[in-house]
C-alpha cells in the first residue's frame, strides 16, 4: 500500500484508493501516518483530534475509528501496544518519508559540492508534493503539522534553488523567484537567492532594487532590519565582487521537446498513452528500455537505480518510459495481448514525442526483446544498440536448449503470481547477491506493486512465452553489444551467448556477478562497458568532420 500525506490525504492499493470513511478517522490515520513507526498513546490522540472540546465519548470513539481502519488495511499494520495505537509501514510506503530522505540526501550532495546530484534528487523529492498537505483537516493537530511540513517543503525548495544557481541557471530562476517571493516576501534566503540570480543575469539596478523591496517589507510589517548574510550581499553586489559570477552553465534545464527535465509526459500511440521522460545533459540521445514492470516515477527512489541513471546522464540525454500496461502508461484490458510489433510502434511513439531521431538503444533484461526487433526493423532510427541481460527465445526447442521448459516457466508463473509483491521472495532469483538488502526489497516490494498487478505481471509472463526473436537477429544492422552476467539466475548466460553469436559483429561481454537486475552488483563494470561501445560506435557512425575531408581528398 501506498500512503500519501503530502496533499489531500489518500491510500492507495495498486490501482485503487482505498475509501477511509468519516473526517475524524481519517484525521486519526494522518496522526498515525506523521508518527509512522512510534505509538501514540490515546490521550494524546484525543488531545490532537479534539482538544479542549472532546468529549465524554472521546476514547471510546478512537477505539471505533482504530477498529474501523484495521478493516481497510493489511493485517498487523495498525498496532495496539501498552503505549498506544501504532501505524507499522516501510518508510518507502510513505510519501513523506520518501520526502525526507530525497531531501536529506539532496541536501548533503548539495554540501559536497555535487550540484547537478543535489538539483535531480531535490527535484524528485519535490515532485511528491500534490497540494499543500493537511489543509482537510481542522482538527488542533493540523495547523502545527502543516506549518511543519510547509517548513520542510519550503526549505527543500531553496535547496534546490540553490543546486540551480549552482550550475549556472541563474536566468531561468528570475521569474520562479518573483512568484515564490510575492507569496513568502519575508523568505530571507529566498530574497538573497533572488538577488544572486539578477545580478548574475547583468541585472545589477534590479537586483539592489530586491534589496530595497526586503528592507522595506521587512522594517514596516516586522520592524526588523535585514539579515547581515543579507546585507552582506547587498555589499558585495555594490562593489560588483568577483566571488559571485556565475558558473558556467552545465547543461540545459530543458529537455529537446521543450519540457522539464525528468518530468513525466505522455506520448499517445495510437489509442495509447504512454508515460515517458527525459533528463541528462550529454551531447548523444540514450534510450532505455527496461524489463518487465518497473515504473519510471519509482527510478530515483532506490539510491543504486538513480546512481546507475546519474552514469548514464553523465554521457548522454536519457529517455525512459513505461511500456504499456506497466507504471503509468494505460493499462492493458484483462486478456489482451499486445504484440512486439504493436509494442514497437510505442517505441516509434515515445521518440517522436522527445524528438529522439537517431538514438543510441540500450535494452535491458526483457526490454531486449523489443530493443533487437526494433533496431532489425528501424534501421534508419537506431544508431548503435546494446542489451544486457537479454534472450532471443523464452521456450526450449531443439535447436534452442537454452531455453525454459513449459513445466519451468509454469513455475515461474506461479512463483509470482504467489508472491507478488514479495521482493525477500522474488530477489533470491533476480538479485541474490543482494536478496537480505532490506532497502532495496522495499523499494522493489513497492516497485513491482505500483508497476502493475498480479494478473498484468503473469500476462507479461505469458506473452513471454511466444517470443521468439531468433529470425530478426541477423537483420540488425548497427554497431551491437550484447552484455550479460556470468551467474545470472534467472537468465542463464548461455542466452547471452546466443545473442552474441548470432547479431552480425556483435561484441559480446561478460561481466562477472550473480545478479540480474542491471543496477544491483557492479553496475560500474556495466555502464563502463556500455559507455565505452557508445563512445567507440559513434565515432564509426558519426566519424569527425576532419575524417570526412581527409576520405573526400
Amino acid at each position: 500500500m501506498d500512503f500519501l500525506l503530502l496533499g489531500p490525504i489518500e491510500v492507495r492499493d495498486g490501482d485503487a484508493t482505498v475509501e477511509l470513511g468519516a473526517a475524524k478517522q481519517r484525521a486519526l490515520l494522518a496522526l498515525l501516518l506523521l508518527d509512522a513507526g512510534r505509538a501514540v498513546s490515546v490521550e494524546r490522540l484525543v488531545d490532537e483530534l479534539w482538544g479542549e472540546s472532546a468529549p465524554p465519548s472521546a476514547r471510546k470513539m478512537v477505539q471505533i475509528h482504530v477498529s474501523a481502519l484495521r478493516k481497510l488495511m493489511p493485517a498487523g499494520l495498525v498496532r495496539t501496544s501498552a503505549a498506544g495505537y501504532s501505524i507499522e509501514i516501510p518508510p518507502e510506503d510513505l510519501d513523506l518519508g520518501r520526502f525526507e530522505r530525497l531531501a536529506a540526501r539532496g541536501r548533503a550532495a548539495l554540501a559536497a559540492g555535487s550540484a547537478q546530484d543535489a538539483a535531480a534528487r531535490l527535484r524528485a523529492a519535490l515532485s511528491l508534493w500534490r497540494g499543500p498537505a493537511l489543509v482537510e483537516f481542522a482538527e488542533p493537530f493540523a495547523a502545527r503539522e502543516r506549518a511543519r511540513l510547509e517548513a520542510l517543503r519550503l526549505a527543500a525548495l531553496e535547496d534546490r534553488i540553490e543546486a540551480d544557481l549552482a550550475l549556472g541557471r541563474h536566468a531561468e530562476l528570475v521569474a520562479e523567484l518573483e512568484s515564490l517571493l510575492h507569496a513568502q516576501p519575508h523568505r530571507e534566503r529566498l530574497r538573497g537567492q533572488h538577488m544572486l540570480a539578477l545580478y548574475r543575469s547583468g541585472r545589477q539596478a534590479e537586483a539592489l532594487a530586491s534589496y530595497r523591496d526586503a528592507w522595506r517589507s521587512l522594517d514596516e510589517e516586522l520592524g526588523i532590519r535585514p539579515s547581515p548574510e543579507l546585507r552582506r550581499l547587498e555589499q558585495r553586489i555594490l562593489a560588483q565582487d568577483s566571488a559571485l559570477a556565475a558558473p558556467a552553465a552545465r547543461g540545459p534545464a530543458t529537455r529537446v521537446d521543450g519540457g522539464p527535465a525528468g518530468v513525466t509526459r505522455y506520448a499517445s500511440s495510437g489509442d495509447v498513452s504512454l508515460a515517458y521522460q527525459v533528463f541528462g545533459h550529454g551531447d548523444a540521445e540514450l534510450v532505455l528500455v527496461t524489463g518487465w514492470v518497473l515504473p519510471i516515477e519509482l527510478f530515483r527512489d532506490e539510491p543504486g537505480f538513480a546512481r546507475f541513471l546519474d552514469r548514464l546522464a553523465g554521457f548522454a540525454r536519457v529517455l525512459v518510459w513505461d511500456k504499456r500496461g506497466t507504471g503509468l502508461s494505460d493499462r492493458i484490458a484483462p486478456g489482451a495481448r499486445p504484440t512486439l510489433e504493436e509494442r514497437t510502434g510505442d517505441l516509434t511513439a515515445v521518440m517522436d514525442a522527445a524528438g529522439f531521431e537517431r538514438p543510441a538503444i540500450l535494452g535491458l533484461s526483457e526490454g531486449c526483446h523489443l530493443a533487437a526487433l526494433f533496431a532489425a526493423t528501424h534501421p534508419q532510427r537506431t544508431a548503435t544498440l546494446a542489451l544486457y541481460g537479454g534472450w532471443a527465445r523464452t521456450m526450449w526447442a531443439p535447436d534452442y536448449p537454452s531455453g525454459a521448459t513449459r513445466a519451468q516457466h509454469r513455475r515461474l508463473i506461479e512463483l509470482v503470481r504467489e508472491h507478488w509483491g514479495d521482493a525477500a521472495y522474488l530477489l533470491r532469483y533476480w538479485a541474490p547477491d543482494a536478496q537480505d538488502d532490506e532497502q532495496l526489497r522495499t523499494w522493489w516490494a513497492r516497485a513491482l506493486r505500483l508497476g502493475a498487478t498480479p494478473t498484468a505481471a503473469v500476462t507479461w509472463l505469458e506473452l513471454m512465452e511466444e517470443v521468439d526473436i531468433r529470425s530478426a537477429l541477423t537483420a540488425i544492422q548497427a554497431p551491437t553489444l550484447v552484455a550479460h552476467r556470468r551467474g545470472d539466475v534467472i537468465v542463464p548466460v548461455s542466452h547471452g551467448r546466443h545473442l552474441g553469436e548470432h547479431i552480425p559483429e556483435a561484441e559480446y561481454v561478460e561481466l562477472p556477478g550473480t545478479d540480474h537486475l542491471w543496477w544491483v552488483g557492479d553496475q560500474d563494470a556495466l555502464v563502463d562497458t556500455v559507455e565505452r561501445f557508445f563512445a567507440r560506435a559513434r565515432r564509426i557512425v558519426d566519424p569527425p568532420e576532419d575524417a570526412h575531408s581527409s576520405s573526400r581528398r
